[in-house]
């Protein structure tokens, strides 16, 4: 852990701001996209989202294709512990509502929707777009498709 927090410290104590970059594209997607401090409507979508599933008491049988959860070692678990453990976070579903918003994508793949906190971030950001959204374990994605209709 203290590892990480010199290498951090390191990274923010040589890096630049969005002046110092020289690609007009890099300059633009990190001034408009990365930096963009808009207080977007659909961050309150989001956050009501996530509350939703952050408040569901309900339990579901997991199967687990990967290495195992660290945190949940049964594999019933509950809605709102997965949204909290797994789910993507705040500022992580602002940032894909941005990008998404800020390159207009006509297609987007995502892999491992869990309980759709992020794709429903990138849908916001682009109601337009085809999103196919993949997830290995059928009840979540069965519980997911449930709460996007």
């Amino acid at each position: 852990m203290r590892k990480l927090i010199l290498t951090y410290i390191k990274f923010w104590w040589k890096s630049k701001n969005q002046y110092s970059v020289h690609s007009p594209f890099v300059y633009n997607l990190i001034s408009k996209c990365f930096y963009d401090k808009t207080n977007y409507s659909a961050y309150k979508q989001i956050k009501i989202y996530k509350k939703a599933l952050l408040t569901n008491k309900n339990t579901i049988e997991v199967t687990d294709l990967g290495a195992g959860s660290q945190i949940l070692k049964s594999n019933t678990r509950v809605i709102s512990h997965i949204a909290k453990i797994a789910g993507t976070t705040a500022n992580r579903a602002k940032l894909l509502f941005r990008l998404t918003l800020y390159f207009q994508f006509n297609a987007i793949l995502e892999l491992g929707t869990s309980l759709g906190i992020a794709t429903h971030a990138i849908s916001l950001g682009n109601p337009e777009a085809n999103i196919t959204t993949i997830e290995g374990c059928p009840n979540i994605s069965e519980f997911t498709q449930e709460t996007f209709k």
